[in-house]
């Protein structure tokens, strides 16, 4: 019988070295990263002690391929340490599901990074293309920047580039910001002192 290609196999070692063999620009630490939350989100673990267990087993698997142990694990510890800072409440709780739930959400948060950017800037829409090709996993927010509009320019143009994108209104900014992990901004001109020089709406 022939065996089923690693592809088959997402959240197992089998399946991490599969994604770096398709994309040779992702990073060994961040293929890590992308198995184990591929497990957490298979994962049938009915107590804190089975999930530790099973994720523990991957991190074994993957540390035991021709990759870079060092990354895998401290990828890894990284990874595994965010997730479960949960509050004492929720720990205490009969129904795991509910545990594994917040695991999953806290691993998302992890892997995406949350850019903010205002108005359209040709060098902004190149680097976060450049990031986004590099393999990493980013949420654009653009302001709508009226009353031209021109965030809706560079949202389109970023959703054409596959990059996850999200307008919003100018107003909503200080709102959002607390979720914020970047702001990249164009500048039409940069000053002696370094200080940039942009469109205000």
């Amino acid at each position: 019988m022939t065996p089923a290609p690693a592809a088959s196999f997402p959240g197992t070692a089998e399946g991490f070295s599969q994604l770096l063999a398709n994309d040779s620009s992702k990073s060994v630490g961040l293929a890590a990263i992308e198995t184990l939350l591929t497990a957490l989100e298979n994962s049938r673990a009915t107590t804190v002690n089975e999930l530790n267990k099973e994720l523990t087993e991957i991190v074994n698997g993957m540390a035991r391929t021709d990759y870079s142990s060092t990354s895998i694990r401290s990828a890894s510890d990284l990874f595994r340490r965010f997730i479960t800072l949960a509050p004492a409440e929720l720990l205490d709780q009969r129904d795991f599901t509910k545990v594994l739930d917040f695991y999953r959400q806290r691993g998302k948060v992890f892997i995406e990074r949350n850019v903010l950017t205002h108005s359209y800037s040709k060098v902004v829409l190149e680097a976060l293309t450049t990031v986004h090709k590099a393999g990493t996993i980013v949420h654009v927010w653009v302001t709508e920047s009226q009353p031209d509009a021109s965030g809706r320019l560079m949202c389109e143009a970023l959703r054409k580039e596959g990059i996850k994108t999200t307008l919003i209104l100018d107003s909503a900014v200080g709102y959002l910001m607390e979720r914020i992990d970047m702001v990249v901004v164009g500048a039409e001109g940069v000053m002696e002192t370094g200080g940039i020089i942009n469109k205000v709406s």
